[in-house]
Formats: C-alpha cells, structure tokens, sequence
C-alpha cells in the first residue's frame, strides 16, 4: 500500500485516509467498513491485485531496468 512518513499503511488505513483525504464517508459505520478491510477474502485479492499490477509494470515499463533491480524482476517476471 502507499506510504505516508515512511511507514507503510494497512490496506485499511490506506482507504480510511484515501476517503478522509477526498471529504468522503461511508454509507456504513466506520466500524463496519473497518471489519470489511479486515476480511482475509479481501486482503488476499488486494495483494494480488497489487502482484499484478506490479508484474505488469515491469513487463511493459520501458525504464524498468531488470539488471538495476534483479530482486524486483526475479519476483515479478512473468512465470512467477
């Protein structure tokens, strides 16, 4: 997820201060949209999603230098 100071924000934190940030609220309590963050279900296709999206990005990036990042294209090359 984003960053904000240098630590890294929950995916629950990142849509709390995503929806604080563009002057929004949920149409539930924040407590419910705080247990629907937690959801195993949910987080497992967030960060798969973000796996995708990352594997995508250094396929197509054209400034993706696979030999500066070894680690990011071993992780993230198309047959992982």
């Amino acid at each position: 997820t984003g960053q904000s100071g240098g630590s890294l924000l929950s995916l629950s934190d990142a849509v709390s201060q995503a929806a604080r940030t563009a002057g929004v609220r949920p149409m539930t309590s924040a407590e419910h949209l705080q247990d629907d963050l937690e959801t195993e279900e949910l987080k497992e296709a967030y960060a798969e999603q973000v796996k995708t999206d990352i594997k995508k990005r250094v396929r197509e990036d054209p400034d993706f230098n696979s030999q500066q990042f070894p680690n990011a294209h071993r992780a993230f090359s198309s047959d992982s």
